[in-house]
């Protein structure tokens, strides 16, 4: 008999998170050490770093929110995005300010790589996880694994009560993370994340039947 249930059933897009309920940097280490291991990585090269803003950071996690509100603006060429759009209502990134934990997941390229990457090296492999130059494939494959880490993360956090946020609505260029409090990012941020207690949840203003996903069948395939 398969077993079906799975701890992202309860998955919710938080809008807003309850600001007086703190997680423990050691309770959120935990789940973040868990997550990295159990997370799989072509060649063990994991080409990401993710950098963990927490709850002691309300200025960097209100200078990530100020980038999203301002791509939001520049993508829909909409002068003043807060004014127009959400003048009554709080912004769809207001997961951000009031999340406990904000997490900026940026490409990483290796250059210590391990023992068993230096001997495929010397046998002539060329791995994309160690251009430095060229960092489009790597940037794909990363894509691909922050994905991985993140679905582990979020299935342990839902497991243990907490909930969870994706964002991709930010500002991809380097350069337009230029300000001294991101001096940490070195490459292009490829993934926003937030973790905490969630107070208003996209459902509770959007129902779920004018917010499909397309039905099965025009996604799976079975060949």
């Amino acid at each position: 008999m398969i077993d079906l249930d799975t701890s992202l059933e309860k998955y919710k897009y938080v809008r807003e998170y309850e600001e007086d309920l703190s997680i423990s940097p050691q309770d959120f280490q935990q789940l973040l050490f868990k997550a990295w291991q159990v997370t799989p990585s072509k060649n063990n090269f994991m080409p990401y770093n993710v950098h963990v803003i927490g709850p002691d950071k309300q200025h960097l996690k209100d200078l990530v929110y100020k980038k999203c509100v301002g791509n939001e603006g520049t993508v829909d060429s909409v002068s003043d995005v807060e004014k127009l759009r959400y003048s009554k209502v709080k912004p769809r990134y207001w997961n951000i300010v009031s999340s406990d934990y904000v997490l900026l997941f940026t490409l990483r390229i290796e250059t210590e790589p391990s023992e068993f990457q230096q001997d495929a090296i010397r046998r002539g492999i060329t791995f994309e996880a160690m251009d430095q130059k060229n960092t489009t494939a790597a940037a794909h494959n990363a894509k691909i694994e922050i994905g991985m880490f993140s679905s582990a993360l979020s299935s342990l956090c839902l497991k243990n009560n907490l909930d969870i946020s994706h964002i991709l609505c930010f500002p991809t260029n380097l350069e337009r993370w230029n300000e001294e409090e991101f001096s940490f990012i070195e490459r292009q941020v490829l993934m926003i994340m937030t973790v905490g207690k969630g107070k208003h949840y996209r459902r509770d203003i959007i129902p779920l039947d004018k917010d499909q996903k397309p039905n099965f069948d025009r996604i799976v395939k079975m060949v």
